[in-house]
């Protein structure tokens, strides 16, 4: 009777021990998915601020872009203004090369302001190499109106 008890002591000792190890087994379990969810959900998280403030990024370069892009025009808007006048008050005479190079400009000056229009529609893959082209145009249609300006002393 004795050892039978031993015996019955030690079964129950050894459910008590399956019990408790299958319970730190489930807590463990659940433990480490509750522990990969965070994980998860922060990996979420974080991608997603960085994919906003990419965005806000990409916008800011956008209005710089465009406001870069704005002000050449506006300059050459206003220096195309002065000699319009000037023709119109005979102090300024343009040959037929000049005529055709002013209009030429104006040409490039609508181009680079329908392109500017597209930048809204760049996305994050196409930004970069619409920027570069963008800077590229620019910088051109910088140059051309400096030296037309400059060929026509004005």
């Amino acid at each position: 009777m004795k050892i039978e008890r031993i015996r019955i002591i030690n079964q129950q000792n050894a459910i008590y021990l399956l019990l408790v190890m299958l319970v730190f087994t489930m807590l463990s379990s659940c433990s480490f998915s509750n522990r990969q969810k965070k994980n998860i959900e922060e990996f979420s998280e974080e991608i997603s601020e960085a994919s906003d403030e990419l965005e806000d990024i990409l916008e800011m370069e956008k209005k710089t872009l465009k406001h870069e892009v704005d002000s050449v025009i506006n300059d050459f808007n206003e220096q195309l203004a002065t000699i319009e006048q000037e023709m119109e008050e005979g102090k300024q005479k343009l040959n037929a090369e000049s005529k055709e190079m002013l209009k030429k400009l104006k040409q490039e000056r609508q181009k680079l302001e329908d392109k500017l229009d597209e930048a809204e529609q760049q996305t994050n893959e196409s930004w970069d190499d619409f920027k570069a082209e963008m800077k590229h145009d620019t910088k051109q249609f910088v140059n051309s109106v400096k030296d037309f300006f400059r060929d026509n002393k004005l």
